[in-house]
């Protein structure tokens, strides 16, 4: 695999993940076979006769998002293909073409300037350099590097996010002869807030009611009781063994912070509710963690779940 190093001795996931080399360092080293962790079983591969060759890639029409035709398109092609091409979505090609060419700048790079973007060594959150989804989790490495960047406000942008990568990468109107952010998000850490439940005696003591009190199995009176929760239990054995863990449960809804006078605007709050608490006391505003706040002008319907990466990549972090 290496030309300066046995095969027997050489770790290519300490190479790669912890080193921060990637796959494009992996590239670079002459192998001349693809290394076993990246391979798939055979049992888990497409199967020829099951692949699809008489129909093209699906191409869908976003010219009006707020066309409910769009989101069954997007969602069908999802199932079906994995995958889709997307035309009229009103972004113009020399933005396309220059992140691109930002993303190409990155990671052409040398490793120990890349590195400092690692999850795990770059702790702002907003600029994330990984290779595969979980390479810690995942039986099978991906044969892929990636850089997540995430919009909070444009000095946060302006301070974390890679030199060579702020050119384009986020919606400017420059009409006015300022750059004007389109939309922003508000962004409350949730990490800490979990950290004091259990920084408390009292606190984390009941933390662990869910798990140690004993209830009547005919009487729902906590989520716990629920066919849902019963349901991950089976699928989380291992998480769901350990009472210190935290369930939680997520709700948005809309409201208009300007009531009937003004403009017709609603923004959404995303609230966390810990689940692990007697159910008198994870409905009380002091423990109901308001993570972020969508803005508006309109609900963001099938797009809410751009505003929730930056949450799901935090709590990846478990």
């Amino acid at each position: 695999m290496h030309n300066n190093m046995p095969t027997d001795t050489f770790d290519v996931v300490d190479f790669v993940v912890n080193k921060g080399h990637g796959v494009s360092g992996l590239a670079k080293m002459g192998l001349k076979s693809v290394p076993d962790q990246y391979i798939q079983p055979v049992e888990e591969r497409l199967e020829s006769l099951k692949l699809v060759t008489d129909e093209s890639i699906p191409t869908i029409n976003v010219c009006n998002w707020e066309d409910q035709t769009i989101c069954d398109a997007i969602c069908n092609a999802s199932k079906k293909y994995g995958f889709f091409q997307i035309i009229n979505h009103g972004i113009p090609m020399e933005v396309l073409e220059e992140i691109q060419a930002a993303a190409h700048h990155f990671f052409q790079l040398p490793t120990e300037e890349k590195v400092k973007y690692k999850a795990d060594v770059f702790k702002s959150g907003t600029a994330k350099l990984e290779t595969s989804f979980s390479p810690s989790k995942e039986k099978i490495l991906e044969w892929k590097d990636y850089l997540s960047m995430h919009y909070v406000d444009h000095e946060t942008a302006s301070a974390s996010w890679p030199p060579v990568c702020k050119v384009e990468c986020y919606k400017i109107r420059r009409s006015s002869g300022k750059h004007s952010v389109q939309k922003v998000f508000i962004y409350f850490p949730v990490t800490p807030r979990l950290q004091r439940l259990y920084a408390s005696k009292s606190t984390a003591e009941v933390m662990r009611w869910h798990a140690e009190n004993p209830r009547i199995s005919s009487i729902m009176a906590h989520p716990y009781d629920g066919e849902a929760w019963k349901h991950l239990d089976v699928l989380l054995p291992d998480f769901a063994a350990e009472p210190w863990n935290v369930w939680l449960g997520l709700c948005t809804d809309g409201f208009s912070p300007f009531g009937r006078i003004g403009k017709q605007y609603s923004c959404w709050p995303v609230i966390l509710t810990p689940y692990n608490l007697l159910p008198w006391l994870y409905m009380k505003r002091h423990f109901m963690l308001l993570t972020l706040i969508i803005p508006g002008p309109k609900s963001p319907k099938g797009n809410v779940d751009v505003f929730l990466q930056l949450l799901i990549e935090e709590l990846k972090e478990f």
